[in-house]
């Protein structure tokens, strides 16, 4: 009796974390309003939009949003937002750049 009182007190600890990665929610010890200003201060952002984070697993996040940067030379800007410690935020980065080049 008391291993299935442990293992139900187990389960429900887990369950809060477990279904907010399952449901792709923001992870909750993230500041937005910081992120969103530590991204906008990268040379030549103009505007960022669309955010959207999510928690990947335990360990891992994901972000995506739309940046709209001064008209530059996109392969120095994308270097440079790579050179950008994401690793405060939790982040690891990855760039899809479109638009005319």
């Amino acid at each position: 009796m008391t291993l299935a009182v442990f293992m139900l007190w187990q389960s429900l600890s887990l369950l809060k974390p477990t279904v907010s990665i399952l449901m792709e929610s923001v992870p909750a010890d993230l500041d937005i309003h910081r992120l969103v200003t530590d991204l906008s201060k990268i040379d030549r952002v103009i505007d960022l939009h669309h955010i959207h984070i999510w928690e990947l697993d335990e360990e891992h996040r994901a972000l995506e949003a739309h940046v709209t940067i001064a008209k530059t030379d996109m392969d120095r800007m994308t270097e440079t937002a790579r050179h950008t410690d994401g690793s405060r935020w939790g982040f690891g980065w990855s760039f899809e750049v479109s638009g005319n080049r």
